[in-house]
């Protein structure tokens, strides 16, 4: 029998015999949960303002959770406003993604894609100017903003944009924002969760 053998590059057992690297890892999960959870406050702030969206979905309490495996990579989500349903979904989701960006995205599904697609193709532009991609992917849980994925707004046009969500059983719009505006991130997400609500509005 061949003796089992654990190996190493040096890179790697660098990194396995230095603890300051994970706790430093730790410690910023942590503090981007706490920072989704001020957030959240002023986003339910802001989304509470409007009587037409106040009780759109029923759920209102937001969630964070985090992981360690989205592309091999950690995350934290914030989902608020949140319902998922087996038929009907409505939920904005912001994430930090280890790596690569912040990004908030709008996610819908059933009755709730019919009931705000007009209000959104109707505010083409405004979310055009403002960076927003559309999901053009078959799978809706696809949050990696890529060319394969995605379509940037500025780049295509209203009835393009129009075709893409028709053609879908879902509704995902998604804005990201540079780690390197992390000083900036909060006012930056809560700014285009202010775009994301008022593109549900008449």
């Amino acid at each position: 029998m061949s003796e089992a053998k654990l190996r190493f590059s040096g890179d790697q057992i660098g990194l396995v015999k230095n603890a300051a690297w994970i706790l430093t890892k730790n410690e910023v999960i942590g503090k981007v949960c706490d920072f989704f959870g001020s957030l959240s406050v002023q986003m339910k702030t802001d989304w509470m303002r409007v009587p037409y969206l106040s009780s759109i979905p029923a759920e209102t309490r937001a969630k964070i959770s985090r992981g360690e495996q989205y592309q091999g990579l950690p995350y934290v989500v914030l989902d608020y406003p949140r319902e998922f349903g087996k038929e009907n979904s409505f939920a904005i989701r912001t994430l930090f993604w280890w790596g690569n960006y912040f990004s908030i995205n709008l996610h819908l599904t059933g009755m709730y894609k019919e009931m705000f697609f007009e209000n959104i193709i109707h505010h083409f532009e405004m979310l055009a100017g403002k960076g927003f991609y559309v999901c053009i992917s078959d799978d809706e849980w696809a949050h990696a903003i890529n060319e394969t994925d995605y379509k940037k707004l500025d780049q295509s046009n209203q009835e393009l944009f129009r075709d893409y969500l028709s053609r879908k059983s879902f509704c995902k719009l998604s804005v990201k924002i540079s780690l390197d505006d992390w000083e900036q991130a909060g006012e930056l997400l809560l700014a285009h969760f202010q775009t994301i609500r008022q593109s549900l509005e008449d």
